[in-house]
């Protein structure tokens, strides 16, 4: 036993040592893989370290920037109290140009702009509150900045411009502005607003009525003068005294003086003066101190003695007297609102009216259409033979005034090309010259006030050609005749001289002048190239009083007089008879008419009672003028007819790419006005009509039905030569008043040669496909009917349709027989025999008919007639397969040229 114990540990202790032999040696072979592999462990180590540091860097910095963000909101939110983060808006800028600082004041901070501040610099202050985001305010401020630089010149007037939507500014805290652009005039406490176009020419005439509201009148002709320049002449008797002591009547004169001016229509055709002196008031009736009369060609009104006189109910009373006279009256906007086309529409519905457009020119007056139609209306309502001398006389001044204008225009011309580069040198050669041009000057006013007065052109100084002359010996006048002639220098001249005052010639007025002429809607050049319109006022007796002599008389209706009579203050837009619009802005009245040229003068009738407009053909002119009035009295002229032929070219290729595109695919014509009687009323077509009347692409409840409506003309697209698809868009085109409905779209059918007993699409029925084919399918001929009815019929179809048929011959037989077995029994005679025989009669008839088309239905559902169907069905799946893959087969660049 003890030796096995022996020999164990022997074994085990020699197992120890052959094992620290081994990893002894093994220790020494791995020293030098260590020694090497402890570098590389070292490095990525490292680099695995190094990245793991980054990941962290950048987690933790992304976690800083959300735990950032979301202290920041709730920061916020605490500061918001529950309320959303408002931005401040960024600071305003300048709205008008940098060059334009010379002449018009920009406030575009919105502060230090109150009217009491404004009215330190000049007497008269115009400002423009605008808003910077507004496109009128934007569209404005170039018409501004013209009439700012027109009177540059002029210390008694300053402008100035505001803005009012600047969000600390005072005066958006001050004013509550529901519309931009606003223009105001301030002239010491009175403020006024100006409600007219905004256009230079129109703000111009606007501030030069301002600068001058009332005149003074110091004798009868002046009187005259006056009450023939305007069609309502405001006087008022005011001693020298009362002028002196500045009576509180002046006063509220004064003031309805310039209340007048915030209405457009007064603005043309009102003028407010006053007389002074005592001899003149008494040969013109005036009886007390302030007392107002209003001048008319056909009437004189006082004011009442019970209305209270002040400034406002002035200026009321005038309107109402204004608007109820026999004048010819412009088309003016409401004052803040959009009720332009409102306004129109109101006034055609009361009578026949005339409606003359052209282009206004607001700072010229008297334009010879203009002028020639207020002389027309003075003849056409002169009825009484004691007012013609007067009203004659009065025609003739306004003739006058009419015919001295295009030499007016000439002298702005003149002056215009004289000051473009020697503006000083012909103020001086003008200057120098005076005593010599004198005399011409006078003779040639003369001329000009009496057009039969020709002592002008028997004198003529500027033909002398000596060196001592001032026009050839001064070298200013050298200088100056070097751009125009010696003749148009001498024009320039007179012209200047009317202007000056103290006998000195000013150099500003030729500008002025020049700069007002720039400002005019239509040049001198369009008016001056014109010939004349011919004749002279009250040169016609047959129509004098025309108004006096006709029921259709282009005046008020009885109902419009009792109107009048019973309501104290009557609408504004209901007794116009003539009225004139201005082209510039109201061009689009005159292009819905179909007449593309908004720079001609044309005359129209709009007849409210027969639904008709009557359209002047020749060229204007007096005599034309008369002539249409002439004939629409005796009912000789045609009715204007709106067709989409005569609409502007803008207008219509809308239209025609609309139609052509479902002509070409749906088989929808697209008819007009003019093709409306041969395509939808020939009455020898034997071809079904339908036609949808719609409202335009524009119309959304026409839009919303057209792809019912070409759904349905495709349904019926292989019987094409029965029935026919038309649409007619009744905004662009008038239609004879049959056919017009109260509510678009509406679908019409007219059956083939009964156009008379054409129908409509019930109200009550909706607008869909199956319905609308229903509605033509219990309409049409019926052809139609058994042509749609066997082409949807399959085979099928066909045999249920022989054994139906056979069914009802067989029923018919047996009706026939039995009414012919019931006559020879009860031996019917008289009255009960005639009623059976026609009952026989009938059944025979539907018999008959029924073995007919039983023969046509059998013959197609033959086997023969089976399998010749089935084969041409075959042929026309193939063709189509074929022609597929040809058009698949030809390149994409050749089918474009194509």
């Amino acid at each position: 036993m003890m030796f096995y114990v022996e020999f164990a540990d022997e074994q085990a202790q020699q197992a120890i040592s052959e094992a620290l032999e081994y990893l002894d040696h093994s220790q020494v072979r791995t020293t030098s893989r260590i020694a090497h592999s402890d570098e590389e462990k070292r490095s990525s180590l490292e680099v695995a370290l190094d990245a793991l540091s980054q990941r962290l860097t950048m987690r933790s910095f992304c976690g800083l920037v959300v735990l950032y963000a979301l202290l920041m909101c709730f920061i916020s939110f605490i500061r918001s109290d529950g309320r959303l983060a408002r931005r401040p808006a960024p600071p305003p800028m300048p709205f008008f140009r940098w060059s334009a600082r010379d002449y018009i004041s920009d406030y575009y901070g919105g502060n230090g702009a109150h009217p009491s501040i404004l009215l330190r610099h000049s007497e008269i202050v115009i400002a423009m509150y605008y808003a910077p985001w507004n496109l009128d305010s934007k569209l404005m401020r170039r018409a501004f900045e013209r009439v700012a630089r027109s009177f540059d010149s002029n210390d008694d007037v300053s402008f100035a411009a505001i803005n009012c939507f600047a969000a600390q500014g005072q005066c958006r805290n001050t004013y509550r502005a529901h519309m931009f652009p606003l223009l105001m005039a301030y002239i010491g406490d009175v403020a006024l607003m100006y409600n007219g176009e905004l256009a230079a020419d129109y703000i111009r005439r606007w501030i030069l009525y301002i600068r001058n509201p009332i005149h003074r009148l110091i004798d009868e002709q002046s009187v005259k003068d006056f009450c023939s320049e305007y069609d309502d002449a405001v006087l008022a008797y005011f001693p020298i005294d009362s002028l002196l002591q500045r009576s509180w009547r002046y006063k509220e004169y004064l003031i309805a003086s310039l209340t007048a001016s915030q209405y457009e229509e007064l603005v043309d055709r009102s003028g407010f003066a006053i007389v002074t002196d005592w001899w003149v008031a008494n040969a013109l009736n005036f009886s007390y101190e302030g007392h107002i009369q209003l001048f008319q060609y056909s009437k004189r009104v006082d004011y009442p003695l019970e209305k209270n006189y002040s400034g406002l109910l002035i200026t009321e009373w005038l309107r109402d007297e204004s608007v109820s006279s026999n004048t010819l009256h412009w088309l003016v906007p409401e004052a803040n609102t959009m009720l332009k086309v409102d306004r129109l529409q109101t006034t055609l519905r009361t009578a026949p009216t005339l409606i003359l457009f052209t282009p206004k020119e607001p700072l010229y007056p008297y334009k010879s259409d203009v002028s020639v139609l207020e002389q027309t209306i003075m003849e056409y309502y002169t009825c009484q033979e004691e007012e013609v001398n007067r009203v004659r006389e009065l025609a003739e001044n306004r003739e006058g005034y009419r015919q001295r204008r295009k030499s007016f225009l000439q002298d702005k011309r003149l002056s215009c090309q004289a000051t473009g580069e020697s503006a000083s040198q012909v103020s001086f050669c003008c200057a120098g010259t005076r005593k010599w041009l004198d005399p011409h000057c006078k003779q040639c006013r003369l001329e000009r006030i009496y057009p039969r007065f020709t002592v002008c052109a028997s004198w003529n100084p500027f033909r002398r050609t000596d060196e001592r002359f001032p026009f050839f010996g001064s070298p200013l006048c050298r200088e100056a005749t070097a751009s125009i002639s010696v003749e148009e220098l001498a024009d320039v001249c007179c012209s200047l001289f009317d202007a000056s005052q103290k006998g000195t010639v000013s150099k500003v007025s030729p500008i002025q002048r020049c700069n007002e002429y720039k400002l005019a809607a239509v040049k001198s050049d369009s008016v001056l190239s014109k010939g004349d319109v011919g004749g002279s006022p009250f040169d016609a007796p047959l129509f004098v009083g025309l108004s006096c002599m006709r029921n259709n008389s282009l005046r008020f209706s009885l109902r419009q007089k009792d109107y009048a009579s019973s309501c104290s203050k009557p609408r504004l837009e209901s007794l116009y008879s003539f009225i004139a619009v201005d082209t510039q802005h109201y061009g689009f009245l005159l292009e819905k008419l179909g007449i593309s040229s908004t720079t001609q003068t044309s005359v129209i009738i709009a007849d409210a009672r027969n639904e008709q407009t009557l359209i002047m053909d020749h060229t204007f002119s007096r005599h034309a003028l008369r002539e249409f009035i002439h004939s629409f009295h005796n009912g000789s002229l045609l009715p204007h007819r709106l067709t989409e032929e005569r609409l502007p070219q803008r207008f219509r290729r809308r239209g025609r790419a609309h139609s052509h595109t479902f002509s070409d695919e749906n088989l929808v014509q697209a008819t007009t006005a003019r093709r409306f009687n041969a395509d939808l009323l020939n009455a020898s077509s034997s071809q079904d009509v339908v036609v949808l009347l719609s409202g335009g692409a524009w119309h959304g409840p026409s839009a919303a039905v057209f792809y019912i409506y070409h759904t349905v003309a495709h349904y019926f697209k292989p019987f094409e030569a029965l029935l026919k698809f038309f649409i007619v868009d009744v905004s662009k085109n008038e239609i004879p008043w049959q056919f017009k409905m109260d509510r678009i779209p509406a679908v019409l059918f007219l059956p083939a040669k009964r156009r008379f007993e054409s129908s409509r699409l019930p109200r009550s029925v909706p607008m869909t496909v199956p319905s609308l084919i229903a509605f033509v399918l219990t309409r049409c001929q019926p052809e139609l009917r058994w042509r749609i009815a066997l082409s949807s019929c399959s085979v099928v179809c066909v045999r249920r349709n022989a054994i139906a048929l056979r069914v009802r011959a067989e029923s018919l037989r047996n009706e026939l027989s039995s009414l012919r077995q019931l006559i020879a029994t009860l031996h019917l005679r008289g009255r009960h025999a005639l009623l059976v025989d026609r009952v026989i009669q009938r059944r025979a008839a539907q018999l008959r008919v029924c073995r007919k088309v039983l023969d046509v239905v059998n013959s197609m559902s033959s086997p023969t007639n089976i399998r010749l169907f089935e084969r041409a069905a075959e042929l026309n799946r193939q063709s189509e397969m074929m022609r597929t893959l040809f058009e698949a087969s030809i390149p994409l660049h050749i089918l474009t040229s194509a």
